[in-house]
């Protein structure tokens, strides 16, 4: 009863990964927050049109191939990257002075899906979380991308 509340838990914690990268979304959020207080969320908005339909496309691939050495490699594979990603977190990052014209939900969009980072943690540290995530089935699922 308590491990998939530990999955949720998990997935909070490891999703942060993702969340304090300095990057293509940051970006956006500081600029379009200057303009529009409620950037954020819309932002947000855009990041999850591009994010749900990937955590389907990979959580309905993976029970095409979920045997033990596949959910293996992409656990592995994802640890790798989040190690990887902890490191680039202490690079410094250049300021941008040309402003973003487009509405807070297209730079949650763009933003995302422009970002090849984005579809890498997908791959590897997402899938492998998925794959915890469809144990529990499809409902789960849901709730699992939501706490994501």
């Amino acid at each position: 009863m308590l491990e998939p509340l530990f999955l949720l838990g998990t997935t909070v914690a490891i999703s942060l990964s993702g969340v304090m990268m300095p990057g293509p979304v940051t970006a956006g959020a500081i600029t379009k927050g200057a303009e529009d207080k409620k950037a954020g969320v819309k932002i947000a908005l855009g990041h999850a049109i591009i994010e749900f339909p990937i955590i389907a496309l990979v959580a309905f691939g993976l029970t095409f191939i979920a045997t033990w050495s596949v959910k293996a490699t992409i656990g592995v594979v994802g640890g790798i990257l989040l190690i990887y990603l902890g490191f680039q977190l202490f690079r410094p990052v250049e300021e941008e002075q040309e402003r973003f014209p487009y509405p807070s939900t297209v730079v949650g969009v763009v933003t995302s899906g422009a970002n090849p980072y984005f579809f890498i943690w997908w791959a590897t540290v997402g899938g492998a979380l998925i794959s915890r995530a469809l144990e529990y089935g499809l409902l789960f699922l849901v709730i699992f991308a939501i706490d994501h």
